[in-house]
């Protein structure tokens, strides 16, 4: 079955991505946002690579999963805040992170936080990312 491209499948889509996500994460002094993605154990994520390349300093992403995951990272600020980076956070997604990540870096120190959506919830604007996408995918 085709499908439309991922949302981090372009440089400009990824550019794009980075701007929504600054412009809505307010900053807060001592703060960094960990936006935790899926990850994939076979293979490194360039596009990760590329979106952080493009974030504010206070915003991290990283994975569950994979060589550069969320137990390799040392956030900077003593506050964090997790943000899942996945469309929905179900009952999985919300375990793994809440067993996983909260767990690993509150046992390090941190003061964390988490927001149990998904990036439409928390980013709404990306819906545009998506939509273009989709209306390409028709135009096929």
């Amino acid at each position: 079955a085709v499908t439309a491209p991922p949302l981090l499948c372009r440089r400009d889509d990824i550019m794009e991505c980075a701007s929504v996500i600054n412009s809505t994460l307010e900053k807060k002094k001592d703060h960094n946002y960990i936006l935790v993605a899926h990850g994939d154990e076979q293979r490194t994520i360039e596009e990760y690579r590329t979106l952080q390349e493009h974030l504010r300093d206070d915003v991290i992403i990283t994975a569950l999963k994979g060589k550069d995951n969320y137990r390799t990272l040392k956030p900077h600020c003593a506050g964090l805040t997790l943000i899942p980076f996945l469309l929905t956070c179900g009952h999985h997604a919300k375990h793994e992170i809440m067993a996983g990540c909260t767990k690993h870096f509150a046992s390090s120190g941190y003061d964390v936080s988490f927001i149990g959506n998904g990036i439409l919830s928390v980013f709404p604007s990306l819906k545009n990312i998506f939509i273009r996408h989709l209306m390409e995918l028709q135009k096929e």
